[in-house]
């Protein structure tokens, strides 16, 4: 009897004690809610510098994460509830944050050997790790103007800020003898061959141009493509031929303008002279060099033709890393001159 009365008496206490525990945790939380307070502005601040404040408010915090390289890692780009709306603790915050991946400069590959080339870009280094870009493509030269497997033209270029998933598009010289050993190089067919022409499609526009260039090619910028993502702006669409030979090319382009500091840049320019036209740009900072061997190696070719019809015209795209100035010429005259700066961001 004793034994049963005992039992009794410990369940009973159990249950004492369960509720008092209860009771004073629905207290706590009671007390809890009734401390309300205005949503402080969250926006522009970097989550790190405010993480404990918000630990203080007692929100339960969801975060999700966007990429802007223009911006600084951790800041707050949004915030739900709004500034200035009535919130209780235990309420849910919802932050966007910036959070960048890690920002790699791009080397110069241009008058190195492939071998070399692939090298370097499997070895850049950003604090204490190694990070390896991969080659898309890589675009065949045949000639004897430059050493046998030089680089010659890059995609991004150099001191570019990129991530570790971009991909490097390249232009490689090869002698012409090594042409001739491979018959089934669609170089051999014919100059303007189409498996040639399809050969580019998808590839980056601006090693393209510069292939061309090099070549002696007439080419034209039909339409820009609105592209369907990030990947695809700057790549090639389309290539037509005409019976003259020139090329129409549609290509993957955001025509919208947005701040940049590097950035796809579209003109249209009219060639209102004769003779063969000649289009280049070159950094205001290499310009300031005032050594013509220097501007020599840093001018790029945007655009070339050795045929054009009277008053023409042409839609030019290029790629600008920072300030420069694009200057275009037919024959001996100067038809086009202007300074690039980057928008303020």
């Amino acid at each position: 009897m004793k034994t049963k009365f005992s039992l009794i008496i410990i369940q009973l206490g159990l249950c004492l004690s369960i509720f008092f525990i209860a009771a004073v945790f629905i207290f706590f939380l009671r007390s809890k809610e009734v401390r309300s307070f205005k949503m402080p502005n969250l926006i522009n601040k970097n989550f790190l510098n405010i993480y404990e404040e918000l630990q203080r408010l007692d929100l339960r915090i969801k975060i999700s994460h966007r990429e802007y390289r223009d911006l600084s890692s951790g800041l707050i780009l949004s915030q739900n509830p709004i500034p200035g709306k009535i919130v209780r603790a235990y309420d849910k915050l919802y932050l966007t944050i910036n959070q960048a991946k890690p920002f790699l400069t791009m080397p110069n590959l241009k008058y190195k050997s492939i071998a070399n080339a692939k090298y370097t870009i499997s070895h850049i280094s950003s604090g204490v790790n190694l990070y390896k870009l991969k080659i898309a493509a890589v675009g065949k030269l045949y000639t004897d103007k430059f050493p046998h497997n030089t680089v010659i033209a890059q995609f991004p270029p150099a001191k570019e800020l990129v991530y570790p998933q971009n991909d490097v598009y390249l232009l490689v010289a090869f002698n012409q003898a090594k042409k001739n050993e491979k018959k089934d190089d669609p170089e051999n067919k014919n100059s303007l061959s189409k498996e040639l022409l399809d050969s580019w499609l998808g590839q980056n526009f601006s090693v393209v141009a510069q292939y061309f260039y090099h070549k002696g090619i007439d080419y034209r910028i039909g339409r820009f493509i609105t592209p369907k993502s990030k990947t695809d702006n700057g790549k090639v669409y389309k290539i037509k031929r005409l019976k003259n030979n020139t090329l129409v090319l549609d290509v993957y382009h955001d025509t919208k303008d947005r701040p940049y500091y590097s950035a796809y840049k579209n003109i249209t320019i009219e060639l209102d002279e004769d003779g063969a036209c000649l289009v280049e740009s070159v950094a205001l900072s290499t310009l300031a060099l005032d050594d013509e061997e220097k501007i020599k190696q840093e001018t790029q070719h945007i655009f070339a033709t050795r045929k054009h019809s009277e008053n023409e015209k042409v839609k030019l795209l290029f790629y600008r890393h920072g300030a420069i100035r694009v200057k275009a010429t037919c024959g001996t005259s100067e038809v086009y001159s202007k300074k690039f700066h980057p928008n303020e961001v």
